[in-house]
């Protein structure tokens, strides 16, 4: 009963199936040993996209989290009173 091993695709490193960060760009999945690799290839990742698309990106993301930062406020407010 062998478990799947794994190659990170930025450091390298081998890992097991189940663990490490899972992300899926458009489809394709990928799979990270660590935050710090994901974060690394995100770093580099964004280098090649163009930059009206990245900035694009970022406003929506910085809504989104904008969003839920105020939903959860209200979710505070209402357990106080």
């Amino acid at each position: 009963m062998g478990r799947e091993k794994l190659i990170c695709p930025v450091c390298g490193k081998p890992f097991y199936k189940g663990q490490g960060v899972i992300i899926d760009f458009s489809g394709r999945v990928l799979i990270f040993h660590s935050k710090n690799c994901a974060i690394k290839f995100i770093r580099s990742f964004i280098t090649y996209v163009d930059p009206s698309e990245v900035r694009k990106a970022t406003n929506e993301t910085l809504k989104e989290f904008s969003e839920r930062l105020e939903a959860l406020k209200k979710i505070r407010e209402k357990k106080l009173t």
